[in-house]
């Protein structure tokens, strides 16, 4: 176990960096000190160009760390879709003390990402769960980390009446929904792939009706 993994458990104190260093030059590691040590890239450069107390004080920061989950609708957002102040707030003093952010939510990812650059959150240790869990997405490196949704195929399966597979899809084309722009924006393909939006009342309602 390197020096770096024992001290963020709070195995060892920081002073043990140098008993470590010394391993390192007499016993012969083949490897380098950073390596040997565990540090990142970034760490050993705090080391090299500031000093040991500076490392101390980003290790310590480090150690410190959190991850935040947070959801949107109901918990960062109000009834009204806003931010208040407060949370507004919140998250800022989350950024600056070093700890990470991921937006969770059921939302597509188009509409959580719009959320978090109106939050700022487009940082290093930002990132976006969406669908529901569907796609990870890391806004500091615009890019998808793991992705699976649902294929229309499997849509239009689950669409069929409620008797045979023991749910009901829902979507609609309607404008009234907070995601309009999604439902505007594919309103054909929703057409070319399966059932339209009457025939996935009919199924709301006659599912209402077996319950």
């Amino acid at each position: 176990m390197t020096f770096r993994e024992q001290y963020m458990k709070g195995e060892l104190p920081f002073d043990a960096i140098f008993d470590y260093t010394d391993e390192w030059n007499y016993g012969g590691a083949d490897c380098t000190l950073r390596e040997y040590l565990g540090l990142t890239p970034e760490e050993e450069d705090v080391w090299v160009s500031e000093s040991d107390e500076a490392l101390e004080t980003l290790l310590e920061k480090e150690k410190n760390r959190k991850i935040i989950f947070l959801d949107l609708d109901g918990t960062l957002l109000n009834d009204e879709k806003q931010f208040t102040p407060g949370n507004r707030k919140a998250v800022k003093q989350a950024l600056r003390a070093g700890h990470q952010i991921v937006i969770t939510t059921g939302r597509p990812l188009f509409s959580a990402l719009a959320q978090a650059e109106d939050l700022g959150l487009t940082g290093k240790g930002c990132y976006i769960i969406a669908y529901n869990g569907g796609e990870i997405y890391d806004t500091s490196k615009k890019e998808s980390l793991y992705k699976k949704r649902f294929p229309f195929p499997t849509f239009g399966i689950s669409s069929t009446p409620p008797g045979k597979w023991g749910c009901t899809a829902r979507p609609t084309a309607t404008r009234k929904s907070l995601q309009k722009p999604i439902r505007t924006r594919f309103s054909s393909i929703w057409k070319q792939h399966v059932p339209t939006a009457a025939s996935f009342l009919m199924l709301s309602r006659r599912s209402k009706r077996n319950l």
